[in-house]
């Protein structure tokens, strides 16, 4: 008897020893797969530092060499523009990553006032007229002036540039965009409707979501951090408002928010205007001017858009300094850097 308990009590004992070994290897196997967790995550979250690090500094680089290339020469009012929206749009980034940080850690402190729609909507046109100009992109705004809304005014003009601007990054050269309004009970909704490559279906969902273009398409050498549309969706909620987009792959997508409606009473107005790309396209040339060119045309109309060194050269050649001239000649340097070919038969095929 004393034996058999002695072989029971070292099998009890035995038993004992096996499950607490196994527990421990229960153990340390979620320890692995957590610690494997972690390591991904980890591995994740750098690749995305790297990734928008690498993005940032390709959009500033972008924007700074604007502000060296305009700020040699003489400083006309043309180049100090450009200069000033350079200098805007990296503000406008900085302060989409320090609001971000800022509304993630508490609730938004809005500066509340009625403003014209219009007037937001001009002074966000207003930052990002080079970029639309480059392009050669027609806006186009259906909208009425009497609408006023209540809003922090400097955060809805920097959502509506960070909206628009996105879509003026996505369209093709000589693209459209439309701005345009419609009532949705108490509140006013713009939508910003392009017809640029449309968002695939499966990230629709996390479109504003942080860093969710990190691994986005890309659109030439333009790439998106996506924290534009997180900056956006914050702003908007913190109003107390909705946004949202609607958008299928090769047929343009529709960005919208609503905002609170001061006047709920105005009359509708459905004309569209194109309100940009007008000084692009309007560049006058005197007679004088037509004759002084018509050479350096005829020599101008032997090369395509893509010869970009042949054409530099005579247009570096063209010594009057007039400012019709100038502005001519600016037009075709911009549609040799933008590849806008439809620009640049319209410049050098001037009427004689």
């Amino acid at each position: 008897n004393e034996l058999h308990v002695s072989i029971l009590e070292n099998l009890a004992a035995f038993i004992g020893i096996a499950i607490a070994n196994a527990n421990a290897l229960r153990e340390l196997e979620y320890t692995n797969v957590e610690l494997s967790e972690s390591f991904t995550q980890l591995k994740e979250l750098d690749e995305y530092k790297e990734a928008m690090t690498g993005m940032i500094v390709h959009d500033f680089k972008n924007s700074l060499n604007t502000v060296i290339n305009f700020s040699e020469g003489e400083p006309t009012k043309r180049r100090m523009k450009s200069i000033r929206q350079a200098g805007q749009f990296m503000l406008n980034m900085v302060m989409n990553i320090l609001d971000v940080q800022k509304f993630e850690a508490a609730k938004p402190n809005l500066s509340l006032a009625n403003y014209s729609l219009n007037k937001i909507i001009n002074e966000a046109l207003e930052q990002l007229s080079y970029m639309i100009e480059q392009k050669a992109i027609n806006v186009y705004i259906k909208l009425n002036s009497e609408f006023q809304v209540r809003v922090d005014f400097e955060l809805i003009t920097r959502t509506l540039i960070n909206i628009v601007g996105n879509a003026v990054k996505y369209v093709p050269t000589n693209g459209e965009i439309e701005i345009y309004t419609e009532l949705i009970d108490s509140r006013i909704q713009l939508n910003v409707k392009d017809n640029g490559p449309g968002i695939p279906t499966d990230k629709l969902k996390t479109v504003f979501d942080k860093y969710s273009q990190i691994n986005a398409r890309r659109s030439g050498n333009i790439r998106s951090t996506g924290i534009g549309l997180t900056f956006c969706k914050m702003v908007v909620e913190g109003h107390g408002c909705e946004i949202g987009v609607e958008s299928q792959e090769g047929k343009g997508s529709t960005f919208h928010f609503t905002m609170p409606l001061v006047d709920e009473k105005p009359t509708p107005d459905t004309n569209y205007e194109p309100i940009s790309n007008l000084e692009g396209n309007t560049i006058e040339l005197t007679e004088t001017d037509k004759i002084i060119l018509t050479p350096y045309l005829k020599k101008l109309n032997q090369w395509e858009v893509y010869d970009y060194s042949d054409v530099m050269t005579i247009v570096n050649n063209i010594m009057e300094d007039s400012q019709s001239i100038n502005a001519w000649k600016e037009g075709v340097i911009k549609a040799l850097q933008t590849g806008n070919e439809q620009r640049f038969n319209q410049l050098i095929n001037q009427e004689q």
